[in-house]
């Protein structure tokens, strides 16, 4: 049995008295790295055919056009016909052995459509029907949208409900007096911390700069490969981002990933300020989060956001934005945190 992780805290309640809580904490997930997560990523953030056109294709491309350049008519027509310069049969098919295997492979690896099927359709008569540029121009003339102020650059879902332990961590169900309530496993933290470790490790090789990924990938070999008793190197993810939005699920969770990750105090204080004033609110925290960096007046054209939250199932997903320009702290039209947002951040005692 793996050792429990525990953690003590100690409250004074009177000059006499004292109460000791012992709690579960998360792993250290980012120092215990699977190699399939990271070949995940890598999988996720890199593009085989891409690679091919690069390494192969387009260095023959080149060479051949370079060849052909000094050529005039007379001489690419004796390639074919005098015998002298012409290419013999085994090299011909050889070449033409090459270009299928080239073409196999990239066929086999391009882009796959991906049809959403709705089990309710409805299809309309015609005087109902609308196109698509019809509908995008009503849509901005309502006038409720305003302009775009972050694109989606990268999705991340960990889900582990293939396994019961996970699965059954966090569960709906009645207790002996017919109550339906959640019941939480003494396994949740562990779990927690795995699911949060295969999001990360997943998620790494898609944002980190490539010095962060490649100091990542040589302590990785000298200690899965080379079984070599070395530090782990924790990669530096504020070099990715410059907001974090962590699932303001407690007080120790945002602790844990703290350390984890090494943030700095302002990078938390979103989080913490979130879980201070509206408590546990779920994967919604995120939003709100994202609400008080930008009532802080904080948010940048290029700045990049990490929203990663974690729930039932068990689940941990990781979304990243990209702002497109600035937002002003005028712009706090329906924002949870208008009229109070002087008013943070505020001490919160250990």
């Amino acid at each position: 049995m793996d050792q429990e992780r525990l953690t003590a805290e100690m409250a004074f309640k009177d000059s006499s008295s004292a109460v000791i809580r012992i709690r579960r904490r998360l792993p250290d997930f980012l120092t215990s790295v699977k190699l399939k997560y990271v070949k995940l990523g890598l999988h996720n953030s890199f593009n085989f055919t891409t690679f091919l056109f690069l390494l192969i294709i387009l260095p023959l491309t080149g060479t051949v056009l370079v060849q052909l350049t000094g050529l005039t008519f007379e001489t690419f027509s004796e390639l074919w016909y005098n015998h002298a310069v012409q290419l013999d049969g085994v090299t011909r098919l050889a070449c033409l052995v090459s270009l299928c295997f080239v073409l196999i492979i990239y066929v086999t690896n391009r882009s796959k459509p991906v049809y959403l099927v709705d089990f309710s359709c409805y299809k309309p008569e015609d005087e109902r029907k609308m196109s698509v540029d019809s509908f995008l121009k009503m849509t901005e003339q309502n006038g409720a949208f305003t302009d775009d102020t972050y694109e989606l650059v990268n999705v991340v879902r960990t889900h582990k409900g293939s396994d019961d332990k996970n699965y059954n961590c966090v569960y709906q169900k009645e207790d002996e007096r017919g109550t339906i309530g959640v019941s939480l496993a003494r396994e949740l933290m562990s779990v927690a911390g795995d699911a949060l470790k295969t999001n990360i490790t997943t998620l790494g090789p898609m944002v980190l700069p490539l010095s962060e990924q490649l100091m990542f990938l040589v302590s990785l070999v000298k200690r899965k490969l080379l079984k070599l008793k070395v530090k782990p190197y924790i990669p530096d993810f504020k070099l990715a981002f410059e907001h974090f939005c962590i699932h303001a699920g407690g007080r120790a969770v945002l602790d844990e990933v703290q350390k984890n990750l090494d943030l700095k105090d302002w990078h938390m204080e979103p989080s913490r300020m979130t879980l201070h004033r509206f408590g546990n609110t779920s994967s919604s925290s995120l939003w709100y989060e994202m609400a008080y960096t930008e009532a802080k007046g904080r948010v940048k054209a290029g700045d990049r956001l990490w929203q990663i939250a974690f729930g039932s199932g068990f689940k941990c997903n990781s979304a990243v934005w990209k702002a497109l320009r600035v937002v002003s702290t005028e712009e706090m039209t329906g924002n949870a945190w208008a009229g109070s947002i002087e008013d943070y951040p505020v001490k919160i005692m250990q």
